[in-house]
């Protein structure tokens, strides 16, 4: 039942678990953000639900088909800064996802 494990291992699976939290934190942190984009855009722009959250995940995601999803000041105030932040968190996500995948290669898992 119980296995000794070497130090070399020990490290290896702790990284693997560092990251793992970190995919899971990057994950919570991007839904919160597109919370906020959607409630902000559906309070000061007045849009639909569906039309909001299709402007929220293309304007994450960097498409550049969002036409006029922030049309007022505070709108574009806001859209500043989220837009900022929301594309970085992105960006460390997928990077995150990138590292991840050897560390469950190397434990047999197929991802």
């Amino acid at each position: 039942m119980h296995q000794t494990v070497g130090t070399a291992e020990t490290l290896k699976r702790m990284e693997s678990n560092r990251v793992r939290n970190k995919c899971i934190l990057l994950v919570v942190l991007l839904v919160v953000l597109m919370g906020a984009g959607t409630a902000v855009l559906v309070a000061v722009e007045d849009l639909d639900f569906v039309h909001t959250f299709y402007c929220v995940v293309g304007t994450i995601t960097s498409l550049g088909y969002i036409d006029k999803c922030f049309s007022t000041e505070g709108g574009r105030v806001f859209a500043l800064f989220w837009i900022l932040s929301s594309t970085i968190y992105l960006g460390q996500l997928l990077f995150a996802f990138a590292v991840l995948r050897p560390a469950f290669a190397d434990d047999g898992v197929v991802v």
